[in-house]
């Protein structure tokens, strides 16, 4: 995968999450406005499960952003010291 593929992986799988914690930070908060007007669990458990379902899924997804992160991280520190060792020092003298 090029670096233009990456970098549009990274902004998808970035708003995947959001969207992801979003669905969960929106379950859980009917599910307490509900309960706060006492609904039974039964009334909760499906805004809970749908809550638990999305930070599953945010889960995933963070992880594959933290894998894809490290790569281009990894790609960018090879690319770094190629050009380090490509170049001498400035101070060196290779005739010393």
């Amino acid at each position: 995968m090029n670096e233009r593929d990456k970098s549009a992986e990274l902004r998808q799988l970035g708003h995947d999450v959001r969207n992801a914690l979003n669905g969960v930070a929106v379950n859980l908060e009917v599910a307490r406005s509900r309960a706060e007007r006492g609904a039974d669990v039964t009334q909760l458990a499906p805004f809970i499960e749908t809550a638990v379902q999305q930070l599953d899924a945010a889960t995933r997804l963070h992880k594959r952003y933290a894998d894809l992160v490290a790569d281009v991280a990894e790609a960018a520190g090879s690319r770094h010291s190629a050009r380090s060792a490509g170049s001498a020092p400035a101070d060196s003298n290779p005739h010393s």
